[in-house]
């Protein structure tokens, strides 16, 4: 992991190896949803920003969210937050891929795109929890993904998680539309025992 400041590693706030591994989680997440638009085929791909980085906490920002966790070999949830034209664009692009023609794909955000993005969202969550497995050895159990349209910005804050790292990250559509994940994780460092 590069970090972009001329500061000394020690002395960067929270920076440390857990950071970095609370980051490689988040990117590993970005990655699921991308894999999952791959797996369908079609033209375009969803791009991950080369940036990810740490927030004061995790919350809804736009009118469309979506909230899963998963519990277990690692504790944690997130959150995926869709400007309007990203969650019809999201939508719109996953139908077009299920063989939809695009004259018939959602327009505006309505109950219909809200709950394909939580049919994508469900994709999303096994494609990650089997990257976990695969690369970690690790599983985690997961309740139903909740995806809505909310009106007001709500601040997210799990029980029973003391100490959690937040982090930001953006992906995009193939038509660059931006939408933004932030994950959440419980504090600790993961670490791949050799024999």
């Amino acid at each position: 992991m590069r970090f972009e400041s001329g500061t000394s590693e020690e002395s960067r706030r929270g920076l440390g190896p857990e950071t970095a591994n609370a980051i490689k989680m988040a990117k590993m997440f970005a990655e699921s949803y991308t894999e999952v638009f791959q797996i369908m085929g079609g033209s375009g791909k969803f791009d991950i920003a080369p940036s990810f980085y740490v927030i004061p906490g995790a919350q809804t920002r736009h009118r469309v969210s979506s909230l899963l966790d998963f519990t277990g070999g690692i504790n944690g949830f997130v959150v995926i937050n869709y400007p309007d034209d990203s969650a019809v664009d999201v939508v719109s692009t996953f139908m077009q891929r299920m063989g939809l023609p695009p004259e018939d794909c959602p327009k505006t955000v309505s109950e219909e795109v809200v709950n394909t993005l939580g049919e994508i969202i469900n994709q999303v969550l096994g494609k990650f929890r089997k990257n976990i497995q695969d690369r970690y050895g690790l599983t985690a159990e997961s309740g139903t993904p909740i995806t809505m349209m909310v009106n007001t910005m709500l601040r997210l804050t799990p029980v029973g998680l003391d100490e959690n790292y937040y982090i930001r990250g953006q992906i995009s559509t193939p038509n660059s539309k931006a939408f933004y994940i932030e994950f959440c994780i419980q504090q600790g460092l993961i670490a791949k025992l050799k024999e």
